[in-house]
This record gives structure tokens, sequence and C-alpha cells, in this order.
């Protein structure tokens, strides 16, 4: 018979040590992983693409959202954010259209009015931005221990963004059947500047970027297969970059640029 172990302690105890980690971090060495994590959501292709999301509002130990959003709104985008309500565990997310429209609500944290013409109902086509004390390298996240998260993405069907301190990133966590992994995480690590190498331009330059992080064990590209985060979309950017390159420099068969 398969012995069945409790893993709440262990989770109690890593939460602890989590936010004992966040709360000694110097607010200057905070703020500027905050603003890394920001630039590179915003940068995102996914993100640029995308015209709902859904996000939280950070509290003091956690990855700050409020650039984010800010920068979302002055862009026309639309953003709901969440509120505890209900039942247990219950959360809904409501559209706002400036941070000023919050309050103080669950936990302390600032929470949308409860007003059902605002309420998200549509999924579909979204980006969620998903906050966790800790993540693994296979995306299973160690959230806050209410479940509120848990239970709203079980039904959630857009897209999912982790973010995160790269101190954070644990090589495995404990999951349960019914975790869901996120699709993607941000952290404030810069993979580019640890291996020397800089964002590519050209093909050339990508395939020796690919060539590079292939060497330091980092896997270059990974596909996800849902409607706005189109796999064939981005293979057509990279065609049509190379056709332009090869174009560029005289050479009309692409076929010389062998594919790794």
């Amino acid at each position: 018979m398969e012995k069945v172990i409790d893993i709440r302690p262990i989770k109690k105890k890593m939460r602890a040590e989590a936010k004992e980690s966040r709360l000694s971090m110097e607010p200057q060495i905070k703020s500027s992983f905050d603003k890394k994590i920001c630039n590179k959501l915003l940068n995102l292709w996914a993100v640029r693409e995308t015209e709902t999301f859904l996000c939280y509002v950070s509290t003091d130990i956690e990855v700050d959202t409020k650039e984010f959003i800010n920068s979302l709104l002055s862009s026309g985008k639309k953003v709901a954010v969440p509120r505890c309500e209900g039942g247990p565990s219950e959360m809904n997310f409501y559209y706002i259209n400036s941070l000023d429209e919050l309050s103080s609500g669950s936990f302390g944290v600032l929470e949308p009015e409860s007003n059902k013409e605002k309420m998200l109902t549509e999924t579909e086509n979204t980006i969620c931005i998903v906050p966790a004390f800790m993540f693994d390298k296979f995306g299973y996240r160690l959230g806050y221990g209410k479940g509120y998260y848990d239970r709203y993405l079980s039904r959630y069907k857009g897209s999912t963004i982790g973010v995160c301190y790269g101190e954070n990133i644990k090589e495995e966590l404990f999951h349960g059947k019914y975790d869901r992994t996120v699709d993607m995480i941000v952290t404030d690590k810069d993979i580019f500047e640890k291996c020397g190498i800089q964002p590519p331009a050209t093909y050339r330059e990508l395939q020796n970027v690919c060539r590079v992080l292939k060497q330091n064990d980092i896997v270059p590209f990974a596909a996800l297969l849902k409607e706005n985060w189109s796999v064939g979309h981005f293979i057509t950017m990279i065609h049509t970059a190379l056709l332009r390159e090869t174009s560029n420099s005289g050479n009309s068969s692409a076929a010389s640029l062998e594919a790794e």
C-alpha cells in the first residue's frame, strides 16, 4: 500500500522561510528586482499582443505589480484585479480603470468593489499574473495557503504567468494531482547576462544564442499550445526575419542556414 505523506507542515515551514526572506530584503534591492520583473513582463510578445489581464494587487512582501498595472491601463489595455468574497477560497476578478478605485479588503489587500457589471466572466484569450511564495522549474507554485488561486485557476481558461524572485525558484516543489502549473515564470534573474550573451537581432545571432543557452543546460524555447500564444505566429515571425535577412545579404537561398 502506497504511503501517504502529509505535506502541509512542510509547506507551512517553506512559506515561513520565504516570508522571512522577503521581509529581510533591502528596500532598494527589492525595488530594483521589481522593476526588472515589470520590464520583462511588458516586453513579452504575449503581453504586447493580449488585451485583457487578470493581475493581483501586490502587498509589501510580493513582487510589485502596481507599475505593471498602471502601464497596462495607460496603454489602453483592460485590467481586472481580484476580490475575495462569498464562500471559502472564492475569488472573482473585476475590471478597474485606476488603482485609486481600490480599498483595503480581505487580509489588508487592496480590492475592488463587488459590482456584477464590472466582473470579468470570460477568461479565454486573457493572461493571469499569478503570485506565489515559490515556484519550481516545472511551473508548480507554493501559494499563501488559503487556496484562492488554486480554486480560481482550476476553472480559468486563459494563459498564466507566474512572477517570483529568482532566489525563490526551486528545483521541485511538493504538489497534488489537482495543482495547476503556470505557463511561464518571470523572475529578476538575467539569464543572458549570466551566459555572457546579448539579445539577438538577426537569425544568425539567434542561432548562436540558442547554442550558448543549450551549452548551459537552458531550454531556448518553450511552446505553449494555446490560441493567444500562437506557435504558428512565432514560426512565421522567425521565417519572415530569415527571408528578410537572406534577401538583404544578397543570398537568395535560405537553405544555406542550417536549422538547429
